[in-house]
């Protein structure tokens, strides 16, 4: 099956041995640092960590439990992936852009879940709508 430009991989390709399709597109955190070229001239360069995340292959998120809350936070997770995919059929190969007002969070696992939260699905889904993903 091909999505975007990927295709189904055989043996040889697929280190992990599953059947999904190679993934194409990944999203990199990182940081942009000052360096110097080989010229000896400063500039801009993309520091990014040793692993993106692969978009197209993601699976959409599903909602924890039955409350209302729970399928907002899920919606929202589909809607900022599908953007993510949208913007990447666009890119032609070897390609990135920016992407502005995306947000990181450093999570350590947590031992207790604490599912209280108030249902607000609008705002949820506006504040998705805003994050620019061109820079």
């Amino acid at each position: 099956m091909a999505i975007f430009g990927t295709e189904t991989p055989n043996s040889s390709n697929n280190s992990n041995g599953s059947n999904k399709p190679e993934e194409l597109v990944y999203l990199n955190p990182g940081q942009d640092v000052m360096m110097k070229n080989s010229e000896g001239v400063m500039e801009s360069v993309f520091i990014a960590l040793p692993f993106g995340l692969g978009v197209m292959n993601m699976s959409d998120a599903k909602p924890r439990g039955n409350s209302a809350f729970g399928a907002t936070i899920a919606a929202g997770k589909n809607q900022f992936l599908a953007d993510l995919r949208t913007e990447a059929a666009k890119l032609a190969p070897g390609e990135a852009i920016r992407i502005t007002g995306l947000t990181l969070e450093l999570r350590r696992k947590a031992t207790k879940v604490d599912a209280s939260a108030d249902d607000d699905f609008e705002s949820v889904m506006e504040q998705i709508a805003k994050i620019k993903l061109v820079g």
